[in-house]
């Protein structure tokens, strides 16, 4: 029997620490940008560091936080996919 927390179908059990890695292109304010989308959508402030590609042509910023559930999860997909400077999401 699956708890209320368990998202079935998709494995996860909330709350759970979900990593996301997000490559911009290193546009002025592109990573300002994303943490402001990823926080008002989270509702909370992720963990987060970035380092160049290896070539300089995309910035990877990794966030990490507490998901509480799917429709969070699914809320900080959207914000991500919203911004402009966004190449791919993992």
């Amino acid at each position: 029997m699956a708890s209320d927390t368990t998202d079935e179908g998709k494995g996860l059990d909330y709350p759970c620490d979900f990593p996301v890695k997000v490559f911009l292109r290193p546009e002025p304010g592109a990573e300002a940008a994303l943490l402001k989308a990823f926080t008002e959508a989270v509702g909370t402030t992720p963990r987060s560091s970035k380092r160049p590609s290896s070539n300089g042509k995309y910035l990877c910023v990794s966030l990490n936080f507490t998901a509480t559930d799917a429709e969070q999860v699914e809320r900080m997909r959207a914000a991500i996919a919203a911004q402009p400077a966004v190449v791919l999401a993992l």
